[in-house]
């Protein structure tokens, strides 16, 4: 488990999968392999591989492009709720 907080670090960081769950009970997780920036801020992270999971979630929102030109990178992480 991670602080929320963590989530600032992830910035920069370069994505190699987003994977949308469902499994056979309904829930439904999704998880991003990335690697982090090398300098995010993070010593514990900074240019570590990472697999994070958000279980059973409810909403969720993202903007994805199909053509990007090199790789793909994660701007920006946000845990708060527009009405």
């Amino acid at each position: 488990m991670i602080d929320i907080k963590q989530l600032q670090f992830l910035h920069d960081a370069d994505v190699h999968s987003v994977e949308w769950r469902v499994a056979a009970n309904g829930r439904r997780d999704l998880a991003v392999k990335l690697t982090c920036n090398p300098d995010a801020g993070s010593p514990s992270w900074d240019g570590r591989d990472l697999l994070l999971v958000a279980y059973d979630v409810l909403i969720a929102r993202s903007v994805f492009f199909g053509h990007y030109a090199g790789q793909e990178t994660l701007d920006d992480v946000s845990s708060e709720v527009d009405a």
